[in-house]
Formats: structure tokens, sequence, C-alpha cells
């Protein structure tokens, strides 16, 4: 297993760079585990079947989830998306290409 959400005591092969033992690493007391563990859950855009926003994680996922791949794009089926990494193309254009005192912001649409 590489690059993925492995559930704590999951059966598996051995695992490498998987959340949320990545983040819990050097971590040993269950005081400070548990908001690691409670943080580190995916939430996603919809879980229903058809729509178009269908298991694609939620701008509100935790971070080390949406940048967690190899490349640094977000974990699971839509990573060759690479998502964040246009995201952060989009951003340095806009600051690029702004006059001076002038704000842009990014809203995702699904």
């Amino acid at each position: 297993m590489r690059f993925s959400l492995v559930p704590r005591q999951s059966l598996t092969p051995r695992c490498y760079r998987c959340q949320p033992a990545l983040a819990l690493q050097g971590k040993t007391t269950t005081a400070a585990m548990a908001p690691i563990l409670a943080r580190l859950k995916p939430t996603f855009t919809s879980l229903r079947y058809g729509e178009p926003g269908y298991v694609q994680l939620s701008p509100t996922c935790p971070e080390e989830i949406r940048t967690g791949a190899e490349d640094g794009s977000e974990m699971g089926a839509f990573s060759s998306l690479r998502q964040p990494q246009r995201e952060t193309n989009l951003r340095t254009a806009l600051e690029e290409y702004l006059r001076f005192s002038l704000e842009a912001g990014v809203s995702h649409a699904t």
C-alpha cells in the first residue's frame, strides 16, 4: 500500500507513507493520537452516485489527504486530475496579473 488512507487496525501489506500512520509518527499516547485521528477523516463533495461531485474530495478535507499522493495531488481516484497543483498554478497566475491592491480568490464549483 502506498500513499493511501488506511484505517487503523487494518490487515494490509506493508504501508508506505499512508495516513493516518504517517501523521501519527512519534505519537505514543492516546491523548496525542486522538485529535489527529479525529481530524484525518476524508470529506467528500457528494456520496450520491450520479451527482457531479461523487466521491470527489471536498475543499474542507484535511490537507494530508488532499495533497498526500506521491506527486502532491490528492489521494484516491481523482489523483490524476492534479487539483492541488492546478489550484496553486491558478493562484500564482492571478497574483502575477492583478494590479496593485486588487485581490482574487478561488471558488470551487462542481
